[in-house]
């Protein structure tokens, strides 16, 4: 019995070494370029009912980091992660034990929009599992962001089996705090949101709660919060500043 899951663990790898290979990155998640793990060793997919539902990213060998819109209302029983495969659904699992909302999570506004779970057992590191690096400091405009997931390619595509498909990831471009205002008159201008964009380019349904990282530094700057749709024309992805919200990760690690 443990030859053959050996060997089902050698053809599921091959078949992401053929499939998800190192590519340029070009395109984007809407429509975007396929990608291996290792270009995005963070990555994880949220789960529930060990279904994916969101992203999220290492940042310790027991903690991730996802958006606090999709952790609301659920119990940590529900959830799970998987991490360290380029296809969500063949990823190791572990177990949420603990959701760590934040505090001042607001939904109507989607305001720290931030949400820490801990699971079991401790994930071991590996050249396809590594935790990110947080920002300390909010990154310049037009500074180039790089956001990975499994969400869906479309606006309005469907949901069903993103676990399935393999991750992509895109080239973002950080948006001038005042632009992000005029386009998002809920937007609030403070220290714990942020937008990136590019043209034609976006994250979508599925890659909420994901880490958009800083690719000069390669910190993670951002979580993937909300939009008006994907990829339109003056409506940037709006995230989670990281450095605004340190204090409560670094109260809850």
């Amino acid at each position: 019995m443990e030859a053959f899951l050996t060997l089902g663990v050698y053809f599921v790898l091959l078949f992401e070494l053929i499939n998800c290979s190192n590519v340029p990155l070009e395109g984007r998640i809407v429509g975007g370029k396929e990608i291996n793990i290792s270009m995005c060793p963070y990555q994880v997919s949220v789960r529930f009912s060990d279904s994916h539902i969101c992203g999220g990213t290492i940042i310790s060998n027991d903690t991730i980091l996802t958006a606090g819109h999709c952790t609301d209302g659920q119990t940590a029983e529900s959830l799970s992660i998987r991490h360290g495969s380029s296809y969500a659904d063949y990823g190791i699992k572990h177990q949420v034990t603990q959701i760590i909302q934040h505090p001042d999570f607001y939904a109507d506004y989607y305001e720290n929009d931030a949400s820490l779970l801990k699971i079991t057992p401790p994930i071991k590191f590996t050249r396809s599992s590594q935790a990110a690096k947080l920002a300390t400091r909010r990154s310049p405009d037009n500074a180039e962001a790089l956001i990975c997931g499994w969400g869906v390619h479309q606006e309005y595509a469907d949901t069903t089996d993103l676990g399935k498909k393999c991750l992509r990831a895109v080239t973002l471009r950080v948006v001038n705090r005042r632009v992000c205002q005029l386009a998002y008159r809920n937007f609030r201008n403070d220290e714990n949101q942020m937008c990136a964009a590019a043209r034609n380019k976006d994250n979508c349904q599925g890659d909420s709660g994901g880490g958009l990282l800083a690719k000069s530094r390669r910190e993670m700057i951002g979580i993937s919060s909300w939009g008006d749709g994907c990829a339109k024309e003056g409506k940037p992805g709006v995230y989670t500043s990281i450095p605004g919200i340190l204090p409560f990760i670094r109260k809850n690690l």
